[in-house]
């Protein structure tokens, strides 16, 4: 089948979350609920260098990362826990909390745009999360929405086929397309 290449982007249908476990492959991917606005832009040239024991120990970032500005009309609780590290209170307190040590987790982010020939899929993998912020105004004469919004950081990761990606984009013709969001693309079986 032949790919039909869209010519423009139009606006945001979906958007997905897959948690990266401890044997370096993701979950099957959960859907975000009322996803508004993903603001893709190529991140910095400088790596990151996390120091431990006066040495250097874990590289993040540089070329080859993104950063997308992420808003909905609210985070899900499941993805605050598995990603950003709050944590779940007790039955008889109920609640999350966000905690010093709770410590971000990666994961892959994918979006459906819509285009003008159908819509185009795209997953970004090593993302880490900032904790989402809000700003909440009173309400006059309308309702005003309390969107929240966090800043994801894609990075370069080694996929299963051993090829290193930031992300992976399908429109309508490609292998992958129907199946783009039943898994993470190119992740080890």
């Amino acid at each position: 089948m032949s790919v039909t290449e869209n010519k423009v982007r139009i606006g945001l249908a979906r958007a997905f979350w897959a948690l990266k476990t401890q044997d370096g492959k993701y979950e099957a991917p959960h859907e975000f609920e009322w996803p508004e606005e993903a603001t893709i832009s190529n991140g910095g040239s400088n790596d990151q260098t996390i120091y431990a024991g006066d040495a250097p120990r874990y590289k993040r970032g540089g070329v080859g990362s993104k950063e997308i500005q992420v808003q909905m009309t609210k985070f899900s609780r499941d993805f605050l826990k598995a990603c950003c590290g709050q944590m779940a209170e007790s039955e008889t307190t109920g609640g999350i909390s966000e905690v010093s040590n709770g410590g971000a987790k990666e994961f892959a982010f994918g979006v459906e745009t819509t285009g003008d020939q159908g819509s185009i899929r795209t997953w970004y993998y090593g993302c880490t999360a900032t904790t989402p912020v809000h700003s909440a105004k009173t309400n006059t004469d309308s309702i005003n929405e309390d969107a929240e919004t966090s800043t994801f950081t894609a990075v370069s990761t080694k996929c299963g086929d051993g090829k290193s990606r930031v992300s992976t984009t399908f429109e309508p013709g490609d292998a992958g397309y129907d199946a783009a969001f039943t898994k993470v693309p190119f992740q080890a079986d």
